[in-house]
């Protein structure tokens, strides 16, 4: 290789991948605000947003945004999509626009081992019934999906309008149906796997170059200044394809080399530490019980909760950690038993976390832990039962029956305060601070009087007062109200503020 420029350690820093989310941004793609537009092919920028509650890269082709699920860079595969293909059915309408402006851009082509799937609207009413189960039966104005090549496919071209054609992910036997097999389903039933095909988004390749020589060199691809030329910009300087093998690439790789095996060796003795450990301490619940012998509540056997839940007849519901039934004391109180799954790797932390957290708590808007039972793999715990359930049932459509569309204003009003006076009690009331971590209105439930408590303690976390932001591994809590803190720690510390931001999207 030919060396073309000699102060290129800037150029090699600053195209160095940058991160949005669990994406990486790389060449041919450059991140605006973070990398100079030389790192990447010039119409390929895309941006770092937050959609809503987590980091997604945006790409804008002219004056329409898309989101960008993932990029794999060996296959060249990017889906795009916009907001409007998981509202299509309440809005009934489709962003015919911008799927135009994308299938004209020059810079991406169908993806790899993507089919064709068309979208046709400005359709006849009432639509032939031989085509009603590839539309909504939600929208007056039907909006057909049909994969390219279905029997069906002449019939629709005959009755709409207008046709858009979208490269899509269909995966081996989906929406592969024979005219036999479609005479016999009911309608509706296509336009849901439709939908799905749909939601995973726009199936996307990129037509630049696909260049391997300057990365498996250790080098970075990028544009000379002036003359718009693709150079390989390596820690020495720019050349035309890779980086030379010079003796202090080749110590760097060495150095390299040595340092991933004593990681690897490092990582081997942690871990026979750890089995070490776990061999001398076989049960860290049981530690941990003994310890706060006089913090837990009462200790049931497995017999017992068997008995109050009349073998697990009456299933209330079921989440991440397990099942929830409802049981009855001896004394005739009504309760909910949560039992643990025994195949969920993070049952022991997470039973834990329950324990320790209930144990410190006592509060109108805060769930009451009335026992537990831990009896070797079996483990449950048994709360106060709340007979109107969570507040879920009461606030999504498509829940609601008619006996239930009782909450008005100023109901809504009292459970929202609740649902604060029990997170300020969390952060503030007790000797140590409890971080939730998974404020949802799955998990808030209203007692007969919808007198609100906060419930599911498997995520939370318990600090001192005094600590204003806390580590973690791992990002805790559900997609839709999760801090963007907890996801990127570009967006700030994890504090007890993460739970007044869950509190504001359930709000």
């Amino acid at each position: 290789s030919s060396r073309l420029g000699s102060s290129s350690y800037d150029k090699f820093d600053k195209c160095a991948p940058a991160r949005c989310g669990d994406t990486d941004v790389r060449y041919p793609f450059y991140l605006q605000g973070l990398q100079p537009s030389y790192c990447g092919e010039p119409g390929y920028n895309v941006s770092c947003i937050i959609n809503g509650y987590f980091p997604m890269l945006s790409l804008r082709v002219k004056s329409s945004a898309f989101f960008i699920r993932f990029v794999h860079y060996r296959d060249k595969v990017l889906p795009v999509l916009t907001q409007a293909f998981f509202t299509v059915e309440e809005t009934c309408t489709v962003p015919e626009a911008e799927m135009q402006t994308l299938a004209n851009n020059p810079h991406f082509v169908p993806g790899k081992n993507s089919k064709w799937v068309a979208l046709y609207t400005g359709c006849v009413k009432p639509l032939p019934s031989n085509l009603t189960s590839y539309s909504s039966s939600k929208c007056s104005d039907p909006i057909l999906l049909m994969l390219e090549g279905d029997p069906y496919s002449k019939y629709a071209s005959g009755v709409c309008r207008r046709a858009v054609r979208m490269p899509m992910k269909v995966n081996d036997g989906e929406l592969t149906l024979t005219r036999e097999e479609l005479a016999r389903r009911r309608a509706g039933a296509t336009w849901l796997e439709y939908k799905t095909v749909l939601q995973r988004g726009i199936y996307l390749s990129w037509t630049a170059p696909s260049l391997q020589t300057c990365t498996s060199s250790g080098g970075r691809w990028g544009y000379q200044d002036g003359n718009h030329s693709l150079r390989c910009f390596c820690r020495d300087g720019a050349y035309a394809s890779s980086c030379p093998r010079s003796i202090r690439n080749m110590v760097i790789s060495i150095v390299s080399g040595v340092s991933v095996a004593g990681l690897a060796v490092m990582v081997i003795v942690i871990l026979l530490r750890i089995r070490k450990k776990r061999r001398e301490n076989p049960n860290s619940i049981t530690e941990f019980l003994k310890k706060n012998e006089s913090l837990t509540p009462k200790r049931y056997k497995y017999w017992e909760i068997k008995k109050m839940t009349r073998s697990f007849k009456d299933k209330l519901g079921q989440g991440g950690f397990g099942t929830v039934y409802k049981g009855e004391l001896k004394d005739g109180r009504p309760v909910a038993v949560k039992v643990l799954s025994s195949g969920n790797s993070g049952n022991g932390e997470d039973f834990i976390n329950e324990v320790a957290s209930f144990s410190r708590t006592s509060h109108v808007n805060i769930v009451s832990l009335i026992g537990f039972c831990i009896e070797g793999s079996k483990r449950a715990l048994i709360y106060q039962f709340m007979a109107n359930g969570s507040l879920e049932k009461f606030i999504y459509e498509e829940k609601l029956s008619g006996a239930k569309r009782i909450l008005g204003w100023d109901k809504l009003h009292s459970i929202a305060v609740g649902i604060a006076q029990g997170l300020e009690y969390l952060h503030r009331g007790c000797n140590t601070r409890i971080l939730h971590f998974d404020i949802k209105p799955h998990n808030i439930l209203l007692d007969e009087d919808f007198c609100p408590k906060i419930s599911d303690f498997g995520l939370a976390k318990v600090c001192v007062r005094q600590e204003s932001a806390v580590s973690m591994l791992g990002a805790r809590g559900t997609i839709g109200y999760i801090a963007p803190e907890q996801v990127c720690i570009n967006f700030g510390q994890v504090s007890h503020k993460s739970d007044v931001y869950s509190y504001g999207m359930m709000i």
